[in-house]
């Protein structure tokens, strides 16, 4: 059971930091100007 729990922290973690190293790709895009049409974070 605990070998589970820390498989789905681990992809709760791994979601978490993809989420925030995107989200900053975003946001320099955005102070550079550059045009961005869309953003999103697919779960699948």
């Amino acid at each position: 059971m605990n070998i589970l729990i820390g498989i789905v922290k681990t992809i709760i973690m791994l979601g978490i930091l993809v989420i925030i190293h995107e989200g900053g790709h975003f946001l320099i895009a955005k102070l550079c100007k550059i045009k961005v049409n869309e953003f999103s974070v697919r779960l699948w």
